[in-house]
């Protein structure tokens, strides 16, 4: 597992979690279109590092936009218990 990498994916899915939170808190009425683009960005980072965290140092810094594209899907092979 590249470390790095999911280290940095991790640490910026939980800012986004921690500054929605703030955003939420801090308004009496949450904006719709804030909230979903602040979960679409949680989202991006989530699937990115779920989906590349086994890629070299090199293959991460100089992604080929094949491999952005895949890394940024929903997962498609975890079964997420409800």
């Amino acid at each position: 597992m590249n470390k790095e990498w999911v280290l940095f994916h991790q640490q910026e899915a939980l800012k986004e979690i921690e500054d929605t939170i703030k955003e939420i808190e801090s308004q009496s009425d949450c904006d719709d279109h804030k909230f979903s683009l602040a979960i679409t960005h949680l989202y991006h980072h989530v699937n990115t590092v779920l989906n590349s965290r086994h890629f070299s140092i090199r293959e991460v810094e100089e992604p080929s936009k094949i491999n952005f594209s895949k890394w940024c899907q929903f997962l498609t092979d975890v079964d997420v218990p409800c």
